[in-house]
């Protein structure tokens, strides 16, 4: 398995936009022959601490809307996995913005 590490220059607290330049970064990875790509935490929000603790609507979910732009090719929107794996087994519980997903 050929895995890539991504790094981008992230638009403080922008979930969206983040989301966006991760996804053209996965396919850029994957044109490369990448069938995972890692990104460091806070990837999403940029390293924007206080914004975090002051908006919750920065957290995202394993449903979250927001993250439909990194879902693998041919998947159905939101099937990428959550990280921690327990949040598999409480779906409603909130994550931060580590998530996985294969290429």
């Amino acid at each position: 398995m050929r895995i890539a590490a991504a790094q981008m220059t992230c638009v403080p607290a922008d979930v969206p936009a983040n989301a966006a330049r991760a996804a053209d970064l996965a396919v850029a990875a994957r044109e490369q022959g990448a069938e995972l790509v890692v990104f460091p935490e806070f990837t999403l929000t940029g390293y924007e601490l206080a914004a975090l603790a002051a908006d919750p609507g920065l957290w995202t979910a394993a449903d979250d809307p927001r993250l439909d732009p990194c879902a693998p090719p041919g998947s159905p929107p939101r099937s990428m996995s959550p990280c921690p794996p327990e949040a598999r087994d409480r779906p409603s519980r909130r994550w931060s913005t580590t998530r996985t997903a294969r290429t």
